[in-house]
């Protein structure tokens, strides 16, 4: 069978809801093997419907459905982006500058009388 029909095959579209999910294997998000390899699902969405993936970019979700395999709701990001966007929408915490450096020199003081 070719991979885009076991993709397809593995594709969940629910009347009423936007996201197409992956029905196949998952932990967080989608995964299959391709040619002996195990691959994310929304990175083979985003091959099949676009080619390629260079650069070692990301593909993020815009939807933030990590389940989600739907073309035009994937975007390609680098791992810079991909945290910015994760912080942008409030799914990671990003620890205040000072309160980064106050840690850190805690830990100094603390490593230096022990």
């Amino acid at each position: 069978m070719h991979l885009r029909d076991r993709f397809e095959n593995k594709v969940e579209r629910i009347p009423g809801v936007d996201c197409w999910l992956w029905a196949g294997a998952h932990n967080r998000y989608g995964h299959l093997a391709v040619n002996g390899e195990t691959k994310l699902a929304h990175r083979v969405s985003w091959e099949l419907a676009h080619g390629p993936i260079t650069g070692g970019m990301n593909v993020l979700h815009k939807c933030d459905t990590p389940l989600c395999v739907r073309p035009d709701h994937l975007f390609l990001g680098t791992q810079r982006e991909n945290i910015l966007d994760a912080v942008r929408k409030g799914r990671q915490f990003v620890m205040p500058v000072q309160e980064l450096n106050q840690r850190r020199a805690q830990k100094r003081l603390l490593a230096r009388e022990a």
